[in-house]
């Protein structure tokens, strides 16, 4: 696939995209693998949080999408780290 839109469970700078549920992260990390470009949806709530296993780090995401304003402060060390914010 060309695309991955990639519903997450939490996002972190320093973790990146977290989940805690390991079949779910491995179905995920497959889908990342396979993929050009990493759509990542979420909730502002499941920003800068952390779960117990990681999937991806923040620079293998090309583009997030939620519901805050892209200008919103708690965007911009994703901003600042080269994604694309919607």
């Amino acid at each position: 696939p060309d695309i991955c839109f990639l519903g997450i469970n939490s996002i972190d700078t320093e973790h990146g995209i977290t989940d805690n549920d390991w079949d779910v992260v491995q179905i995920k990390k497959a889908m990342i693998e396979s993929s050009k470009k990493i759509v990542c949806l979420t909730i502002s709530e499941k920003i800068n949080s952390v779960q117990p296993i990681q999937v991806c780090t923040v620079p293998m995401i090309d583009i997030l999408i939620t519901e805050l304003d892209p200008s919103d402060p708690l965007l911009k060390p994703y901003v600042d780290a080269g994604i694309q914010v919607m």
